[in-house]
């Protein structure tokens, strides 16, 4: 009897252990989607986005799911008013909104759709400020989380009053900080930029959402950083999620983890790791103690046929060593006679050498003196013809034929062969003597310089590319552009150990704060420099955490350590190096499998290294899952390395969104107040779609990443 209900109890016990835990916390959510604004034109995708992530709540076990669609003002309060009811007993409290929103003087703003906005504070009456919503969330005891879908470019800015001339009303939403513990503020682009409503049935941000929320035990941290790389990849890097706010430690995931059922207890399991370990130490002793042990049973039968096995063997070793003394005996006598053979044979070739040495010399010898007679005669013959006919200048027709010198403005007096000293700066006769493919060093510290001939380059790409997905609209119009004059471009990007000689030389202050990807999670994070960009790295590879604005300090310095007119590349410098003459979609070719050979990018060394498992590695591996070491791939057609892949690389020019007002020379595009430049080249955790000569982005002047460095320029002249 005693024992039937040990065994009700353990039955019991064993199915509180193995049920998977009940969500008893009360979660409740407010989902607002706004799209029939009546004064500016209506948005197409928040009541499909509400719709999709009212449900994805509802499945993730929500308590209550509170949805609304095309909210007035009175609309929105009184929503917002029922909700505070649901959030009072609440340990979970979700708010999404998809719609318009702005920011006025640094407060931002959820727009109802009968909002007219005519004035700047015309928003204290007709919007919502979304310190109100963080104040009705503020019951909640374990997470509060606002996702504002709500970074679109704002329409009533372009026509609304300002009642003090001082008042801003910026482009997207303002930089936030909760004031409550455990809070987050998601926001679909970081603070002062846009978001796309996007052109498929969800937003890039919400299609995003829905893919990675309610992905089990996975923590809201890691899956917002999911979210940012699928936005930055379909948006082709043009808009960037960010999140403000705090949690603690410990893992907060939107659908719980899914627990594995216990596996029943193998009674064989502890002669299987016995015999494993038997198994392991392989000889005859091991193998009987596993016998003695388990007298039969499946593992029983095996030990003994390992066993005979090694038994058999050991008598074949024994046999053979009995015969080995004779056979070897045999075997140095053969050896014997065919050493005395291979130097008889070694003999005759000697001999046979010696001959056609001889032969040769003397045919040499005679071929020297038929040369010098035949050069004697032509000088005589030059000398009649010299003194017949005054100033004869042709050249001599038997002169060496050597690669063409550059199209410098040279006279030939100024021209003479490069110097094989290093680390020097070049004189004006060696510049104007230069050939293409050159390489030169102008200080110890300077990088190394290859020569780029004159050309024309196709820069981006055309509208049937754009139009299947294959290329970005801001790769358009394709057209031509023209690099007149030759110009040295930096063989390699600038090393860790380049960077820091200018910033012991010149005294230059880095900065120590940088946007680095560490476990997963994208972030700005201080202690965090081209030293330590929080991967591992020498001093050969490539500088990053490297600002715009820092790289115009570096060649700033570089020109005055060497007096030479070095520089950043422009965006159309780039492409025809990057393109190397060819016309190919990658640059050297359109086989996507040779990509690991020229470009370090997203491959499996990085998908091993634990980068997110769902991003689009490539088929192959070029052995680096950061950056590599400058020069440890192929280099393109010009004898330059890296141009494609290994980090992003920023150029002179100021970011336009397209093609438009490029001109067909290659001169960096510039104005004055520009923000951010244009980044070109692609990364280490770029895809395959990323990795071409087209490819542009941007970031702001003083923007620092973990991916980011660059490459110098020097025009050339006599």
């Amino acid at each position: 009897m005693m024992r039937l209900v040990a065994a009700a109890l353990l039955a019991i016990w064993s199915m509180l252990l193995l049920s998977p835990p009940a969500f008893a916390e009360k979660r409740v959510a407010l989902v607002v989607g706004n799209s029939a604004y009546q004064k500016v034109p209506v948005l197409a995708n928040p009541p499909k986005d509400a719709d999709d992530m009212a449900e994805m709540f509802r499945k993730a076990g929500f308590s209550v799911v509170i949805s609304k669609r095309n909210l007035g003002i009175i609309e929105m309060r009184r929503a917002l008013r029922d909700f505070s009811d649901e959030v009072r007993d609440a340990d979970v409290a979700i708010v999404y909104y998809a719609g318009h929103g702005m920011e006025i003087d640094g407060t931002n703003y959820l727009i109802p759709v009968d909002a007219l906005l005519q004035r700047d504070i015309d928003a204290f009456d007709e919007a919502i400020p979304l310190d109100r919503v963080l104040a009705v969330m503020e019951p909640a005891k374990q997470l509060r989380l606002v996702i504002l879908d709500a970074c679109r470019d704002n329409p009533f800015s372009k026509v609304m009053k300002r009642n003090l001339a001082s008042r801003t009303v910026s482009r997207g939403l303002a930089k936030i900080e909760p004031n409550s513990p455990n809070t987050m503020v998601a926001f679909a682009a970081k603070a002062g930029s846009t978001a796309a409503d996007g052109d498929d049935q969800n937003s890039p941000y919400t299609a995003a959402l829905l893919r990675h929320l309610p992905r089990p035990g996975l923590d809201l941290r890691k899956a917002f950083g999911f979210v940012r790389d699928d936005v930055l990849q379909v948006t082709h890097s043009r808009q960037e999620p960010f999140i403000y706010g705090s949690l603690g430690g410990d893992d907060v995931a939107l659908v719980p983890a899914v627990l594995q059922k216990a596996v029943a207890a193998d009674p064989a399991a502890g002669a299987r790791g016995d015999y494993e370990l038997a198994q392991q130490i392989n000889v005859v002793s091991a193998w009987n103690a596993f016998i003695n042990k388990y007298p039969s049973g499946f593992y029983t039968d095996l030990a003994k046929a390992q066993r005979d096995k090694l038994v058999v063997a050991k008598a074949a070793t024994e046999t053979a060593e009995k015969k080995a003394p004779d056979e070897a005996k045999i075997t140095d006598k053969a050896a014997e006679t065919d050493r005395a053979k291979a130097a008889q044979l070694k003999a005759a070739d000697d001999a046979r050498i010696a001959a056609e040495k001889a032969t040769l010399a003397e045919e040499i010898k005679a071929a020297d003196a038929a040369r010098a007679k035949a050069a004697a005669q032509k000088a005589e013959q030059n000398s009649r013809l010299a003194a017949a006919v005054v100033g004869n200048t042709n050249p001599d027709d038997t002169r060496k034929r050597e690669e063409p010198r550059l199209s410098l403005p040279c006279t030939s007096a100024q021209v003479a062969a490069l110097s094989p000293q290093a680390a020097r700066g070049l004189s004006p006769p060696e510049e104007c003597g230069l050939r293409p493919k050159d390489v030169f060093r102008e200080c110890v510290n300077c990088p190394e310089m290859v020569v780029v001939q004159a050309g024309e380059v196709l820069m981006g790409s055309n509208a049937s590319e754009i139009d299947s997905g294959l290329a970005a609209a801001n790769e358009a119009p394709q057209h031509r552009a023209v690099v007149k004059q030759p110009i040295a471009i930096g063989r390699f990007e600038i090393t860790r150990d380049q960077y820091a000689a200018f910033v012991q030389s010149a005294g230059y202050k880095p900065s120590d704060r940088c946007y680095t990807f560490e476990n997963n999670l994208p972030q700005e994070r201080t202690a965090r420099s081209f030293l330590n960009p929080g991967f591992v790295q020498d001093g050969n590879h490539p500088a990053v955490c490297v600002s715009w604005t820092d790289a115009k300090a570096y060649v700033q310095w570089l020109a005055q350590t060497t007096g030479k007119p070095y520089r950043l590349l422009s965006e159309a410098e780039f492409e025809y190096a990057a393109r190397a003459g060819s016309r190919s979609r990658f640059g050297f070719g359109d086989d996507p499998a040779e990509l690991c050979k020229f470009v370090n990018g997203a491959d499996r060394a990085a998908k091993s290294a634990g980068l997110p498992a769902d991003a689009a590695y490539m088929n192959c591996s070029d052995s680096y899952p950061f950056t590599a070491p400058v020069g440890s791939l192929a280099a393109n057609a010009f004898g330059l390395s890296d141009m494609i892949g290994n980090v992003w690389e920023w150029t002179e020019d100021c970011f336009y969104g397209d093609y438009t007002t490029a001109g067909s020379d290659s001169a960096a595009r510039v104005e004055a107040g520009c923000t951010s430049h244009t980044l070109r080249g692609g990364d280490w955790f770029s895809t395959e779609a990323s990795l071409r000569p087209a490819v542009r982005a941007k970031a702001n002047a003083d923007a620092r990443h973990d991916d980011i460095g660059f490459r110098v320029a020097r025009t050339l002249g006599p």
